[in-house]
């Protein structure tokens, strides 16, 4: 409704997970939207802790744009053919 992307912000996989039919819900409806989900630190993934997740692969249903380092959110989002 006012032209400009909402925002969010998750907690790792699962708070994503709870999220997911709401950025289904938005996307589909065409509404722009920036999603952060946070993860575990690369060498802390090896412990397999309780809320370790695909977060990538969760988030391939319902985005388009997938950012490699926290320094190219921005260009990569404004990147993304319209």
């Amino acid at each position: 409704m006012k032209g400009t992307p909402a925002a969010t912000l998750m907690h790792c996989g699962p708070g994503f997970a709870n999220g997911i039919a709401n950025v289904h819900n938005a996307r589909r409806a065409n509404a722009p939207m920036v999603n952060i989900v946070g993860d575990h630190a690369t060498y802390h993934r090896q412990y397999d802790t309780p809320l370790t997740a695909d977060v990538e692969g969760l988030a391939r249903a319902v985005s388009a744009v997938f950012p490699q380092s926290s320094a190219r959110v921005g260009a990569d989002w404004c990147e993304q053919p319209s």
